[in-house]
């Protein structure tokens, strides 16, 4: 139950971390609650709430999505500081969020905050923070670890699978056992 509660937590924080940015980025009151609300109702968030396993996934996309909120809000150089801080620590929850040091340009970018040039200057910041996260993390894993090859399967198969899955926990309710 305390698991449940952690996650759920971390899911409500980023249901209201999703309203803020899409108010930050101008979106009428409608849009900015159907955002929220389709982010809190999604069948693949909805499968990281209810699963008991996943709490690293939750503070992963909490902390992604509170990164690209202090990046868009926050002045300058502030929001550096904290747009990466977030997506570092969202990048130890998990892995996976270490896409939140790109993503926060690409959206000023397209929203017209930021011009071409910012964008560049802030994701060479980005490759810095990711060289340090990987070298530190090569430095710190021991001699002994078990890869699954599964991992570095890249076959078409594979990569239909892939796809399916994408599209299936996007729009329907499915989760990987599914």
């Amino acid at each position: 139950t305390l698991n449940h509660i952690i996650v759920y937590i971390a899911h409500l924080g980023g249901t209201f971390i999703i309203h803020g940015i899409a108010k930050e980025l101008k979106f009428n009151s409608f849009a900015c609650n159907i955002a929220a609300l389709y982010f809190f109702i999604s069948p693949a968030m909805l499968g990281t709430v209810l699963g008991i396993d996943s709490p690293n996934q939750a503070y992963s996309s909490f902390w992604g999505l509170l990164s690209i909120f202090a990046y868009l809000r926050v002045s300058r150089p502030y929001n550096l500081i904290l747009w990466l801080a977030c997506a570092m620590i969202g990048t130890l929850a998990k892995e996976n969020a270490i896409v939140f040091v790109v993503i926060p340009q690409i959206i000023a970018f397209a929203f017209k905050r930021i011009t071409l040039s910012q964008a560049l200057k802030d994701t060479v910041w980005a490759i810095i923070a990711v060289v340090v996260y990987f070298s530190a993390r090569k430095m710190l894993t021991t001699d002994v670890v078990y890869i699954n090859d599964e991992y570095f399967e890249n076959t078409f198969a594979r990569k239909f699978k892939n796809v399916c899955v994408f599209l299936g926990m996007t729009w329907l309710p499915l989760d990987f056992v599914s």
